[in-house]
């Protein structure tokens, strides 16, 4: 949904700059400040417990003492500010510019009060989360390479890269168990390179989310997308054609998938964090 459609209130800009400079990230000291909280927010309750904690925090810890050393500026500048982004594969420290508006999704959920929106992302220092060979993952759960690789193939690890014939899994890694499958979501916005010919409508779409048919055991579909249009299509997928799919889409550099996400920090106020039970735990 575009932004602006979910705008009911119309506020000044001195009224959007007075919650922007309350509520950004602006300073070194505003985002240790916020690693710190990041951290005790994935040990409270408001996140989905299975997470691969310890991993997490180590990580978290990590890019705590990498963002300590490194020469920042605070930012005086108008609707510019640092974000966070914790995902299955890295923690990335951006800069963003921000627009500020009433969104009737929060609403939804009782909070009657402007958010912070993203207008202009630029990532400039990443943690990457260690990087392990089928084997060594699966270790950390008791399990065999070739199951770690079967997880690959049934959606069940989506953040797994292909680095030239094997897989490299990052050890923050959510494994998604339980029967039922979780949909998956892929995105680009450069021309993917070598899609395989039952595959060669992918160039003409920028998205793609892929999803069991309900009732249906044995039949997916997947969604495709254009940028900044409505337009869409929708294909149907036998097990075979699925998995091939998604195994293509996880091995292409150019390909993000939605899906590896932990948390997006947008202000330095844990308050206004979301609960993070994970659309996963609730499908399963």
């Amino acid at each position: 949904m575009n932004s602006m459609e979910t705008s009911t209130k119309e506020m000044t800009r001195e009224e959007k700059l007075a919650f922007f400079r309350a509520n950004a990230i602006l300073t070194r000291s505003d985002i240790l400040a916020t690693c710190k909280a990041i951290r005790e927010y994935f040990l409270s309750d408001k996140v989905q417990k299975g997470l691969p904690l310890g991993q997490l925090l180590a990580l978290l810890d990590r890019f705590y003492e990498e963002v300590y050393s490194l020469p920042f500026m605070n930012l005086t500048e108008d609707f510019w500010q640092y974000t966070i982004t914790v995902q299955e594969t890295d923690i990335t420290l951006s800069l963003v510019k921000m627009d500020v508006m009433y969104d009737e999704q929060m609403k939804l959920h009782g909070k009657d009060k402007p958010v912070l929106i993203p207008i202009q992302v630029y990532p400039f220092y990443t943690t990457k989360a260690r990087l392990l060979s089928p084997e060594d993952f699966g270790a950390l759960y008791s399990v065999p390479g070739s199951t770690v690789r079967q997880w690959i193939r049934r959606g069940k690890l989506r953040s797994a890269a292909k680095f030239g014939k094997e897989w490299k899994i990052p050890a923050l890694s959510v494994v998604r168990s339980g029967e039922r499958y979780s949909v998956g979501t892929y995105a680009w916005s450069m021309e993917l390179p070598d899609v395989p010919d039952e595959f060669r409508f992918l160039n003409d779409y920028c998205a793609a989310s892929v999803s069991s048919i309900h009732g249906e055991r044995g039949q997916w579909e997947v969604l495709l997308s254009k940028k900044d249009t409505d337009q869409t299509m929708t294909l149907p997928l036998d097990t075979g054609a699925k998995e091939r799919l998604e195994l293509y889409l996880l091995a292409e550099p150019l390909v993000e998938c939605m899906n590896n996400c932990l948390g997006l920090f947008l202000t330095k106020s844990p308050e206004d964090w979301p609960d993070m039970h994970r659309e996963e735990a609730r499908e399963k």
